[in-house]
């Protein structure tokens, strides 16, 4: 019975570490977007990225990230200036409002994971087109967070 014990303890332990690795090997992913996935309940990359430019106001830095081969970071530039824009923090240029009508018919990828279990390939186009949409709900969500903490 005891050495049963221990068998059960170590493969929990294998299984979590295991668990933590696959995790953390995902992150990395350029085209990722998660605002809370994996077993630490962690912000993607671009999230974060976006998320300090948007608490930190710097609108320009955003802009900038429009034009990013990157589909997550442009397709969470767009939603985050589109927020600040209807809150009038943000001007869009004629040139910016065609990277944001040519990004709004994009067929380029995004994998999008939320908590442990939801893991999708999305379009940018049905991401602009759809309101239905886990993530979105979740994006706006986290607009609003992201302006509760401004600086």
């Amino acid at each position: 019975m005891k050495h049963l014990l221990y068998i059960i303890v170590f493969l929990v332990t294998i299984i979590g570490n295991a668990q933590s690795i696959a995790d953390s090997s995902v992150i990395p992913n350029d085209n990722l977007i998660g605002f809370a996935f994996g077993k630490a309940a962690r912000q993607s990359i671009s999230v974060q990225l976006v998320g300090d430019l948007l608490r930190s106001r710097k609108y320009d830095s955003l802009k900038l990230l429009m034009h990013s081969q990157n589909s997550a970071l442009m397709y969470l530039s767009i939603r985050a200036c589109e927020f600040e824009e209807k809150r009038n923090r943000l001007i869009f240029s004629p040139e910016d409002k065609k990277i944001i009508e040519s990004a709004k018919e994009s067929e380029q990828q995004i994998e999008y994971r939320s908590g442990c279990t939801i893991r999708e390939m999305l379009c940018i186009k049905e991401l602009f087109n759809r309101d239905n949409y886990i993530i979105n709900k979740q994006m706006n969500w986290w607009l609003r967070e992201m302006v509760r903490l401004q600086k």
